[in-house]
């Protein structure tokens, strides 16, 4: 669902989030403000419960807005914001370029939560405490400590959370090597997401079942998002400022119209080789046929079908440059969820890409790399 924008950012709620939400509103409503409150109408502890809880997922908002603006300034897309069910994540196209620019997004974030604590902290203390002017007291007492909370957590160094981001900053900047950067920043992003599980395991053994849940949930998470984090961050500099040209390999074998169906299921598609097959006449591309459109005819019609009677439009496939970035290829094409580009040079057809082209290039530049 999405909430609006703000400096072009789209602001979106996963359905998930609504699980979050409902889980602090609980523990805010039964726990805290009833504890705070007794004796208060039902209505006005949970309505309290609730206002708190809104406040805190804007809090968040701010967070993340912190991170997205300054990757803004530092000429990085953002797609925009999601709070989900473990908080929220600002989704960047890129990684920074210098660790002097991931050191900034990184503690952008925290910044912006530094200063809410801060803020709410005084207002707390203007009036009374916890114990103070009722409710506004208490509210203002709990986004002090729970923004003070978020700084903690996020600024344990563990990959990809933004302690983790800044060591890996420290570290880019010192030994001058971002994969090897990333790589001892994510093992502590999976060592610290472990221990949290273990933590989960611990809790549960002791009967603290739902604590122990949200242990393993969270680590799990950690880890796995240190380890895609990882492959994501190598993918990219292996593939940023790489032209397709260097990409491509040799254009695939063309067909004429007129070849049956039949044919290129016997002679060229199958599903060791998926590559869809250029249609070609006097030279010039008319189409493309790939395993969809052979899935659209009938099979006992294969025989007298032709490759342009099921083509599909080049349109279809999207086309690029073959001067174009592969990385920002690689993003397009994930966005907008394609199998294969089709990549023209002086509107001559060149070839195709897939993501898992690219991604296979992307690796052989690391074990090249690393050689």
């Amino acid at each position: 669902m999405n909430l609006g924008r703000v400096q072009g950012i789209a602001i979106s709620i996963h359905a998930s989030w609504l699980l979050i939400f409902a889980l602090v509103v609980y523990t805010l409503g039964a726990g805290y403000f009833a504890m705070l409150l007794p004796g208060w109408p039902p209505w006005q502890v949970w309505g309290y419960a609730v206002l708190s809880s809104l406040l805190f997922f804007l809090c968040v908002v701010l967070h993340e807005l912190g991170h997205a603006l300054v990757a803004k300034r530092q000429g990085i897309g953002v797609d925009g914001i999601t709070l989900f069910l473990l908080g929220g994540v600002a989704r960047m196209r890129a990684e920074p370029a210098t660790p002097q620019a991931e050191l900034q997004v990184a503690l952008a974030g925290p910044a912006a939560s530094i200063v809410l604590a801060a803020l709410f902290g005084l207002a707390s203390l203007a009036l009374g405490g916890i114990e103070g002017t009722p409710p506004l007291g208490a509210i203002t007492a709990y986004l002090a400590f729970i923004n003070a909370l978020v700084v903690a957590f996020n600024m344990v160094p563990a990959f990809p959370l933004d302690g983790g981001r800044t060591l890996r900053a420290l570290l880019w900047w010192r030994i001058q090597d971002v994969a090897r950067a990333t790589r001892l920043a994510s093992a502590g992003g999976k060592a610290f997401g472990i221990l949290l599980m273990a933590g989960g395991l611990a809790f549960a053994g002791f009967g603290h079942f739902f604590n122990g849940l949200w242990f393993l949930l969270v680590g799990w998470f950690l880890t796995d998002a240190a380890a895609s984090h990882y492959a994501q961050t190598l993918s990219q500099y292996s593939l940023a400022g790489v032209p397709l040209s260097e990409i491509l390999e040799e254009q695939p074998n063309a067909v004429s119209g007129d070849t049956t169906i039949q044919e290129l299921v016997d002679t060229r598609l199958g599903y060791s080789s998926p590559d869809p097959v250029p249609v070609v006449h006097e030279g010039r591309i008319e189409g493309l046929v790939g395993i969809p459109e052979v899935k659209r005819i009938d099979r006992a019609a294969w025989p007298f079908t032709t490759a342009r009677d099921a083509m599909a439009p080049v349109g279809v496939y999207a086309v690029a440059s073959s001067e174009h970035d592969a990385w920002d290829t690689l993003v397009s094409m994930s966005e907008r969820s394609l199998d294969w580009m089709a990549v023209f040079e002086n509107g001559e057809f060149r070839g195709l890409v897939s993501p898992r082209r690219l991604l296979q290039y992307a690796r052989r530049r690391q074990g090249l790399a690393g050689a």
